[in-house]
């Protein structure tokens, strides 16, 4: 029995000490998709004397 108890410890020790920290950094990573700009329409300009 005092076996068992022992090894639930350090198997509990480990999983502490392996834990994430918290707080710690996270990434994400986006791709965005490029808009299609439709072309712009030229026409006659005219200027008042």
């Amino acid at each position: 029995m005092l076996a068992v108890v022992f090894v639930a410890g350090l198997v509990i020790g480990r999983a502490v000490e392996s834990a994430p920290e918290p707080g710690g950094t996270q990434s994400i990573v986006r791709t965005l998709e490029p808009l299609t700009v439709p072309p712009e329409e030229r026409g006659q300009t005219t200027t008042s004397p």
